[in-house]
Formats: structure tokens, C-alpha cells, sequence
């Protein structure tokens, strides 16, 4: 795989995170890569910035849905309503499932922030037992580009193992493209885009019905996040350091995840992002701890 070109557009993460932006090329495909990953400072790896920034713009709004924080700031107003919707988006967690729906939660950040299409479902806020994990889709986002809608159907995984991850992530993503009537139930019934009015609730669903559009696929996106335990994170001599090794790294890794995802996807609807861990493990209990996931 050749790198093309490694710009940043712009970094919306306040800090927490780094990213490289890759444009590559598989076989004879262009494909899109975001190399994620926590910034080494003062001699170490910075997870509790990242973990701040998680608990203090993500997490509420990952788990709760954009009408009902809308009802709730006209009701209680912001700072009320903030504390009150944190705290219900907590008990949708459990120590049992974060670890899962923790995977969930970086890669809505990612399709929000770095492609930025919305979400229109929350899935976590229909749960209701916090030790239920969602089913079908991980993220279900969508966005108007050049007139035309977009359905970003994506999957995440945290696997210590980074192939297994990527056969896993693969397998995932081609169940839930062949059960879409499934997702769209879930969207006819819960539909949440950002500014929603009837009729264009109307228009999106008659666009996103399989019986009224029989071609979805070419409206369709499936971004990808995996999460995985690595090597470059471990024993870091200095930040340039743990970006190059993780640069060189890289290359192997994507050519592994579009190696399992050309046999049953189409690259050219991929989105890929990558964030190396030093533990899974040692990260899903620091986010526990730090945002106060009780049992």
C-alpha cells in the first residue's frame, strides 16, 4: 500500500487526541484511513485528558438523543439539564458491557466529528437493562452530500488482537448490510436527525425504505473503528518516536483490514479509523473510573 498523502484538515479533539489523515491505495483503489492516537506527554501516554474530554463532549450526547436533550434544555435549562441527562447516560452503562459500548462510543465520535454526519438513532438509550448490548449496527448516522442522502451503517471493535478484530469487524458489517430491513425498522421507529420536521422525517424514511429503493447500497457508507493493544505504545522514548513507529506500523494494518473487507465489502464505501491502545483492558477500567460506571 502507498501512502498518498498524510494532511490534516483540522483536529477537533481540543488536544486529547492526535490524527493523521491518510488517502491510500489498495490494489488499485484509493481508500480513506484516520490514524488515531493519544498524545505522549511529559513521559507518558495522556489517557486522562482524552478521558475528560470524553466524559465532559461525548458522552452525554453519544447515549441520549438530540430531541430529547433539546426537551430537556427548553425544560430545565442547560446547566440543569447537562448534569440531569449525564447522569441518566451513566446508568445506561455497566462495568460488564463498558468495554463494548465503549467501542461504540469512540467510533460515534469519529463519524460525528471527523465525517460528520450525525446520528439518527440512539440505540443505548433503548436499552433498557445497561447490561444489554445493541444489536445490528454499532453507529447509524446519515448526511446530506451534494444533495443526496448518505447512510453511515459502521462497527466497532476493541480486540487485543488486531486480525481478529479486523475478521470480526468484517463479518459484522456484512450481516448487518444483509440485515437491513432490521436497522430499518429501528429508524422508522426512532428516527433523531438533528432539526427533524415531519416532512423531512418523511422524505428520509421513504429515501431509506429497502421496499421504496431497491439500490441502498449506493447510498450506503460503513465506517470502521478498531481498537487494539500495541507494541508502540509501551516503553515510548519520546513523542516522534511513538508517532513514526506507529506510521510504520500502520501500513501493515491496513492492508490487513481491507485484505478481510474486500472479500465481502466494497472498499470504496470503507472508512477506516485506527487508535492503538497499551491495554484494552487497562483503558475500559480507567473510563469506568473516571466517568463512575457502577455495577
Amino acid at each position: 500500500m502507498t501512502e498518498l498523502a498524510t494532511e490534516i484538515s483540522e483536529n477537533p479533539f481540543q488536544g486529547s487526541l492526535e490524527l493523521l489523515e491518510f488517502t491510500a491505495q489498495y490494489e488499485d483503489d484509493p481508500v480513506q484511513v484516520r490514524l488515531v492516537y493519544i498524545p505522549y506527554k511529559n513521559g507518558m501516554i495522556d489517557t486522562a485528558t482524552f478521558l475528560e474530554y470524553i466524559k465532559d463532549h461525548i458522552f452525554t450526547k453519544f447515549v441520549i438523543s438530540c430531541s430529547e436533550v433539546r426537551k430537556a434544555y427548553l425544560r430545565k435549562g442547560k446547566e440543569v439539564a447537562d448534569e440531569a441527562l449525564f447522569k441518566k447516560a451513566l446508568r445506561k452503562f455497566s462495568r460488564s458491557t463498558t468495554k463494548g459500548k465503549l467501542g461504540e462510543l469512540l467510533l460515534y465520535m469519529f463519524i460525528e466529528l471527523l465525517l460528520k454526519a450525525p446520528k439518527i438513532i440512539s440505540k443505548i438509550s433503548t436499552l433498557d437493562d445497561s447490561n444489554i448490548h445493541v444489536k445490528g449496527a454499532d453507529a447509524v448516522h446519515a448526511q446530506y452530500v451534494d444533495g443526496g442522502l448518505l447512510l453511515y451503517l459502521g462497527e466497532s471493535k476493541l480486540h487485543q488482537q488486531y486480525s481478529n478484530a479486523c475478521g470480526d469487524a468484517v463479518s459484522s458489517l456484512i450481516e448487518t448490510v444483509r440485515d437491513y430491513q432490521g436497522e430499518f425498522d429501528l429508524i422508522e421507529t426512532c428516527l433523531d436527525f438533528p432539526n427533524m420536521t415531519e416532512p423531512f422525517e418523511q422524505e428520509i424514511l421513504r429515501i431509506l425504505d429497502p421496499y421504496n429503493n431497491t439500490d441502498l447500497s449506493a447510498l450506503m457508507r460503513h465506517p470502521c473503528f478498531i481498537g487494539f493493544d500495541s507494541a508502540i505504545c509501551r516503553n515510548v522514548a519520546s513523542a516522534d518516536d511513538y508517532v513514526e513507529k506507529y506510521r510504520q506500523s500502520a501500513q501493515a494494518r491496513i492492508n490487513t483490514f481491507y485484505r478481510h473487507a474486500s472479500k465481502g465489502l466494497d472498499i470504496n464505501r470503507l472508512h477506516l479509523f485506527l487508535l492503538p491502545f497499551e491495554s484494552i483492558d487497562a483503558f475500559a477500567q480507567e473510563f469506568i473510573d473516571h466517568l463512575g460506571v457502577k455495577d
